[in-house]
């Protein structure tokens, strides 16, 4: 017959007046304590993505300043450029011929 190891937790009785009662002492603490550090890994690990997400936001924000600045210096650019070249440039050509 094979030896099969039982995981038998560790008890304190604690005699009552109604009788004995049995109450688990040690592996409450250590489930206790797996939960307790499970919690903080978790928390860490929320806080993590968290601080990545307003990192994320912090430079979307960013980008969009920066794409309507250069959304309006382009705008301004073309404007500018294409009134020169329709406008101005044959005014001053007319202007050039007729004298």
């Amino acid at each position: 017959m094979e030896n099969v190891f039982l995981d038998v937790p560790r008890t304190h009785l604690i005699v009552d007046s109604n009788g004995v009662t049995r109450k688990r002492g040690h592996t409450e603490d250590q489930v206790k304590e797996k939960l307790l550090k499970t919690l903080q890994i978790l928390m860490k690990r929320q806080e993590n993505e968290d601080a990545g997400e307003r990192a994320a936001g912090e430079w979307r924000q960013v980008a969009q300043v920066l794409d309507r600045l250069l959304f309006w210096i382009f705008l301004s650019l073309t404007v500018t450029i294409t009134t020169v070249l329709l406008l101005i440039i044959p005014a001053i050509h007319r202007s050039l011929e007729e004298e």
